[in-house]
């Protein structure tokens, strides 16, 4: 499955027990054939193996470095805010390691305004 690829722990550290940096590509899936939910629990086994077994990501902590540049729409629409409160749970209060920096590749903020600000006005009406 393609989805493997959306979020890869790099094999090198910058120094001896530094953070591990970690490639999270969210763009790298279909959503039409995957599923937000398959590919967050395949990103929390990955997780699991790596607190098993590499020290530097689970005592010098992660760097995540993303890449959205091919995320869209369909991407979006499959975060609910349900599931959006439960992964972040999950990272902050699961997990022993302690992000300590992001990079973006692509601009980070404009993806998020361009759907979310939509999205935003959609819920308004509901209420």
């Amino acid at each position: 499955k393609k989805y493997f690829s959306v979020a890869v722990p790099l094999p090198y550290t910058e120094y001896l027990g530094g953070p591990r940096y970690y490639l999270i590509r969210p763009g790298a899936f279909d959503p039409v054939f995957v599923n937000m939910q398959d590919v967050i629990k395949v990103c929390t086994m990955i997780n699991d193996i790596l607190i098993r077994d590499d020290d530097n990501w689970t005592i010098a902590g992660q760097i995540g470095v993303f890449d959205l540049s091919k995320i869209t729409n369909l991407h979006f629409k499959q975060l609910s805010p349900c599931l959006i409160q439960k992964w972040t749970q999950l990272s902050q209060n699961s997990y022993p390691v302690k992000l300590k920096g992001v990079a973006g590749i692509a601009n980070l903020w404009e993806k998020f305004k361009k759907y979310f600000l939509v999205s935003l006005h959609q819920c308004a009406d509901w209420f």
